[in-house]
């Protein structure tokens, strides 16, 4: 401190009896090892307490009302017996038996108002760790609880006891990995231990060309959509009566494996008729529903012919005007 204090300074018990007087603060210092500015702090008033004992001026009185103040907060110390207050328990606990509060509050129990009301929080708190069962005050302490337990980190925590051991997925369906939220709550405040799309996903139905999907979370998309359309009933799945004269034509003339509306061979992309045994496939083409009022992509047609090529596939397109027009051309093309 900037300011010199020669005065004379008297050193009371917490019971208000004189037990001390010094030539000056310094002197007190070196004697009692107790912190300059704190016995000067203590003397202004400003601590109630230094070193376990309340300093004060020559000149000035101990104050009975400040001994009923302190006399509340006194607390018997488990080792030696003396009367503390709870800010001079640590600093007793330090000099006189040259321990740490924490090993004195493992021993003879905690006597800090603050811990106190930390632990009775606790006994009524619903977060508790799954690992050792201790009861937490929230979320964010859970994750400085989890330091304890250097084992496991706190993303392998949260897959294992809120996912069930298995990461969480986004919902957009393309099967990749979403974010882990380490604070415990999504962008609403609620509570939340991993985000439901990833980012870039998130709404991205809603705004052309804004999906970022690369080719192998498409295919994973189309099979799980495939999945989910097996697993539903009642859907709409009828076809034109001319596109039903090509499946009783190509049935009453082929003998070999038919399969009607395959969904499989180009990962969710969808042929007509597929004749695996001849690596051959018919695309029947209805012209209204390939009309530009759709707004199809104009290359659709050219796009799956060329991933049937990949699989040597060879696709044939029957365009429906052309089946009413000239059928028995058609037919003689597919026999």
């Amino acid at each position: 401190m900037g300011k010199k204090y020669d005065k004379k300074v008297i050193q009371y018990n917490l019971s208000g009896e004189k037990i001390g007087e010094f030539e000056g603060v310094t002197k007190a210092s070196h004697l009692i090892d107790v912190s300059y500015d704190s016995i000067i702090h203590c003397c202004k008033g400003d601590y109630k307490t230094a070193g376990g004992f309340v300093w004060r001026f020559e000149d000035d009185s101990f104050n009975i009302s400040y001994v009923k103040e302190i006399k509340g907060q006194v607390i018997k110390c488990g080792l030696c017996g003396s009367n503390e207050t709870v800010r001079s328990m640590a600093m007793h606990l330090k000099w006189v038996h040259n321990i740490k509060t924490d090993e004195y509050v493992n021993e003879y129990g905690e006597f800090r108002p603050k811990n106190l009301k930390t632990e009775a929080k606790k006994e009524i708190s619903s977060f508790k760790c799954k690992i050792c069962g201790e009861s937490l005050l929230s979320h964010r302490h859970l994750i400085h609880h989890l330091h304890t337990h250097p084992e496991i980190t706190w993303k392998e925590y949260f897959i294992k006891y809120f996912f069930n051991g298995v990461p969480p997925k986004c919902k957009c369906g393309c099967g990749r990995e979403t974010t882990l939220l380490r604070h415990g709550k999504n962008d609403k405040g609620e509570l939340a231990y991993a985000r439901e799309y990833l980012q870039e996903h998130s709404g991205c139905w809603l705004i052309p060309g804004k999906f970022h999907h690369s080719k192998e979370t498409k295919q994973q998309m189309r099979l799980s959509a495939i999945k989910r359309i097996e697993n539903e009933k009642g859907l709409y799945n009828k076809i034109s009566s001319t596109e039903q004269e090509i499946h009783d034509f190509i049935q009453e003339n082929y003998s070999g494996e038919i399969i009607f509306n395959d969904k499989k061979t180009l990962s969710g992309k969808e042929i007509d008729i597929y004749l695996p045994n001849l690596n051959l496939a018919i695309e029947f083409n209805g012209t209204y529903y390939h009309s530009d009022l759709f707004k199809r992509d104009k290359n659709c047609h050219l796009k799956k012919t060329k991933e049937c090529l990949k699989q040597n596939i060879q696709l044939i397109h029957v365009w429906d005007v052309d089946w009413l027009r000239q059928n028995e051309k058609i037919k003689s093309i597919l026999l």
